[in-house]
């Protein structure tokens, strides 16, 4: 590497890693996950709700028909665990008259000793009469529901029962089947014509991880290349570059502050990668990452910025100021946001020829790959190849481009040049 193109890179990379920005970027983004996480963790704790004081119910059945199994619909209630927990007595018409027994039972919910009076009546198997629940001044929705679903089920068993049917019968006719999702993963070493082995997906490859890549490569692209469009935009203000282009010829200067900035984000995203496989490896999850797939992100990651760094220093170089810049850097950030757009549909369709046509489109060839790379471990090693020799081809195209570009606009002032002019420069 030519001297003068390294001293660049590392008077902007000391320049960068020295100052209070860097060491807040550095670290603020991990410590605001881990408090994320901390504290999502603790809130979906205390949503969780606590045990609540035992409701008291009186039931009073006039039909003498339905309390067995109402009873039996309680006790089930009760062994499931649940936090809104159910005490009930069961109360007939007995020696005295029903309007005597539900005025006793009517007072004693008054005074507090239950919480609430059910009340079935003669009829309640063969008629469709609504029944009746009394509650004191203060009602509980839950206990309500509560309440309103076992009278549905044990009404339901009594009239299974009435008709000749155990409910236990009924339950197993409308048993259901469990569905297991079974991913089959292409072998190499099965016989042609024969069954590859099974795979049950998994959730971190399907979903955590082609996220995690995509944020961690859109960030660390995003960060550098708009340092490095600072960078240049400020020192062509302030004429420093001038007097850098009276010792180093454009194209070092543009190539040592890309490689300067590309080790930048790569310390950005190593410090906090190494902090994510930290954490990974406390949680036991430490398998679910690869050496080919870190590998795979690395290359993707280093030709991609190298692409994209190109372009930001191009339009660095054309513009006069930061906010000249947003007209033409706009079309460059649409490139960038389009997989996270497409990401759920990457996700779910990785073999799509859309999906592969976008895989081997260089703009978007690091971001989409990794995605497929993540959510299918299947995929083949000849497309991942030829992607890299794509993405590896169109890289010096880019660099030339922009290196013409920067040559002509890194001393042009004034006037914002159009899309026009940019394209007259590359001639």
């Amino acid at each position: 590497m030519n001297n003068k193109i390294l001293i660049v890179a590392l008077r902007d990379y000391a320049e960068t890693v020295k100052t209070k920005t860097f060491l807040f970027s550095l670290l603020l983004p991990p410590l605001v996950v881990g408090l994320i996480f901390t504290f999502s963790g603790r809130f979906q704790r205390k949503a969780v709700p606590e045990p609540q004081p035992e409701r008291r119910l009186a039931v009073l059945d006039l039909s003498g028909e339905i309390s067995a199994d109402l009873d039996s619909a309680f006790n089930r209630y009760r062994r499931s665990g649940s936090r809104e927990q159910v005490s009930v007595r069961f109360y007939g018409p007995g020696g005295d008259s029903p309007e005597k027994i539900l005025g006793e039972l009517k007072e004693q919910v008054h005074e507090g000793r239950y919480d609430a009076l059910l009340v079935l009546e003669k009829e309640a198997l063969e008629s469709g009469d609504t029944a009746r629940l009394f509650t004191g001044a203060v009602e509980n929705p839950e206990f309500l529901a509560v309440v309103r679903n076992l009278l549905n089920q044990g009404v339901t068993d009594s009239r299974f029962r009435s008709h000749g049917l155990s409910p236990q019968e009924i339950a197993g006719l409308h048993c259901g089947k469990a569905l297991q999702t079974i991913k089959l993963a292409e072998s190499k070493t099965a016989p042609r014509g024969e069954p590859a082995p099974e795979k049950k997906p998994d959730r971190a490859h399907s979903l955590i991880l082609p996220s995690a890549f995509m944020m961690l490569m859109l960030i660390g692209i995003m960060l550098s290349g708009q340092g490095l469009l600072n960078s240049v935009i400020e020192e062509k203000a302030s004429r420093v570059i001038e007097v850098l282009l009276a010792a180093l010829s454009p194209f070092q200067l543009m190539a040592g502050k890309i490689i300067g900035q590309a080790a930048i984000g790569l310390t950005l995203l190593g410090t906090w990668a190494a902090l994510a496989y930290g954490v990974l490896l406390y949680k036991g999850m430490g398998g679910i990452l690869s050496g080919g797939l870190v590998w795979c992100f690395i290359i993707y990651f280093v030709l991609g910025f190298l692409l994209y760094s190109c372009l930001f220093a191009a339009i660095g170089a054309a513009c006069n100021t930061l906010k000249e810049s947003q007209n033409l850097l706009t079309p460059v950030m649409l490139l960038l946001m389009l997989p996270m757009i497409f990401q759920r549909y990457i996700v779910q369709h990785p073999q799509d020829p859309w999906v592969i046509a976008m895989s081997l489109f260089p703009p978007l060839t690091p971001l989409v790959m990794l995605v497929r790379i993540a959510v299918d471990p299947a995929l083949g090693i000849l497309e991942i190849i030829a992607s890299m020799l794509v993405l590896g081809a169109a890289v010096p195209v880019v660099i030339w481009a922009a290196a013409k570009i920067f040559r002509t606009g890194i001393l042009m002032y004034g006037k914002t040049p159009s899309p026009r002019e940019i394209l007259r420069w590359l001639r």
